[in-house]
């Protein structure tokens, strides 16, 4: 009496985790203004995006990220097969970022400089400490070996619904990215003082 189904409840579950994956994706998009002209930059492992006003960021941010792969590549000991997209915006009042591996590897950096009380702008180079912190992110998502490797030659990169859940529900995977935050920040500066040196 008034019992709902095992199977129903189940059901239900999945697809309302399905719903709001997809939701999920689509309400970036609605926070980029659509008056915004956008131009790609690209080197040899990123595609920066950036709208107007942000030419002399993007040529930084490209030459950052660039840095940034060469010394976290060996750290992570993975290569991204595919170019990381890189999106600039300036249309927040915060510093910021995030990385998703899909449907492409693809780092948001909100260009912003940050506040006087925000702890990242303690930072000699905000830009850099933000952009390889979601390089890290990229390069702890994306990496697929033996089986997984298969599987994604024959299927594609895992679905968003399959993905979240196993984010967040893996520790294995939240492991690494606790250790990615600061190691990659610490691989990078010491790769630099060597280049300095």
């Amino acid at each position: 009496m008034g019992c709902v189904p095992n199977y129903f409840m189940k059901k239900l579950v999945v697809c309302i985790s399905f719903l709001a994956a997809l939701c999920a994706g689509h309400t970036q998009a609605a926070n980029i203004d659509p008056s915004f002209k956008f131009s790609t930059m690209e080197t040899e492992h990123f595609s920066v995006h950036f709208h107007q006003g942000l030419e002399d960021v993007a040529q930084k941010a490209a030459s950052i990220a660039e840095g940034a792969h060469d010394t976290l590549v060996k750290e992570f000991r993975w290569t991204p097969r595919e170019k990381t997209q890189m999106v600039l915006v300036d249309n927040s009042d915060f510093t910021n970022g995030f990385a998703t591996v899909l449907p492409y590897n693809t780092i948001y950096i909100f260009v912003v400089p940050p506040s006087i009380d925000m702890t990242i702008g303690e930072y000699e180079d905000w830009l850099a400490i933000l952009i390889i912190h979601e390089y890290s992110h990229i390069l702890t998502m994306d990496p697929a070996r033996g089986y997984s490797d298969v599987m994604r030659s024959i299927f594609g990169k895992p679905s968003p619904e399959a993905t979240s859940f196993h984010f967040s529900c893996s520790l294995p995977q939240a492991l690494p990215m606790y250790f990615c935050r600061a190691g990659g920040t610490k691989a990078l500066q010491h790769g630099q003082r060597q280049n300095i040196q």
